[in-house]
């Protein structure tokens, strides 16, 4: 069985992140993971802290996380892979998008800034996957199962109560598929979850097969 982090931040991006990319894909590939995804926060509170300067180069700072950890992940071993969590202004939800690129961001400037119906609608218009991340956390967020291609039932950052049993009955009641993620921002969150697939992901193509054909196994889903 492979070993993957669907759900992890790294400090040059995520501020709230402790690891560098570098120490991340360390702890990590030390603990038997063969990919990992770099879901750095995309929120307004990112966006508007890097002030008034064009949006490609907000982009590009946004990104850096990723190219960072892809370059050590190469060094390692580990596959590293491009992710987001996005937050909406004036919502609690958030959403981890997979298989955008540079130019979907360029093209959507506005992207923290809209609802989460226009998110899934641009997404989806898009091909890109998008799955509600801890969708009961801490009794803040509400779920939206219709918006999402699948749901994050069991997510092991100690640091919050995310009502694992309360997601994963929402997914199963919506006939939506079920992925897991550390949402790693510290070194004791690191290698907590994940999902477990027989064969190795090494696109990200693989991780949305796996999961929409309930391949992908969330780590410590018995727990």
């Amino acid at each position: 069985m492979f070993k993957t982090e669907p759900h992890l931040h790294v400090s040059q991006v995520s501020r709230c992140a402790r690891l560098s990319a570098s120490e991340m894909v360390a702890k990590y590939a030390a603990a038997g993971y063969d990919t990992l995804f770099v879901t750095d926060h995309l929120c307004p509170k990112f966006i508007d802290s890097l002030g008034d300067i064009p949006w490609d180069m907000k982009v590009t700072i946004f990104m850096s996380g990723y190219y960072y950890a892809k370059e050590a992940g190469r060094q390692a071993g580990v596959t590293v892979l491009l992710g987001a969590e996005v937050s909406l202004k004036g919502e609690p939800n958030h959403y981890l998008i997979y298989g955008f690129d540079r130019e979907f961001l360029l093209n959507n400037p506005d992207i923290c800034y809209i609802s989460p119906a226009e998110l899934s609608r641009r997404c989806r218009q898009a091909g890109i996957f998008i799955v509600q991340a801890h969708p009961f956390r801490d009794g803040r967020n509400y779920p939206t199962p219709d918006l999402v291609d699948a749901v994050e039932t069991v997510n092991t950052n100690p640091r919050h109560n995310d009502g694992d049993a309360d997601a994963k009955a929402m997914a199963e009641s919506n006939g939506l598929p079920v992925t897991g993620g550390s949402d790693a921002h510290r070194e004791e969150d690191v290698a907590g979850g994940g999902v477990m697939t027989e064969d190795k992901i090494l696109t990200v193509k693989d991780y949305i097969d796996a999961v929409l054909q309930g391949r992908a196994r969330p780590i410590g889903e018995e727990l």
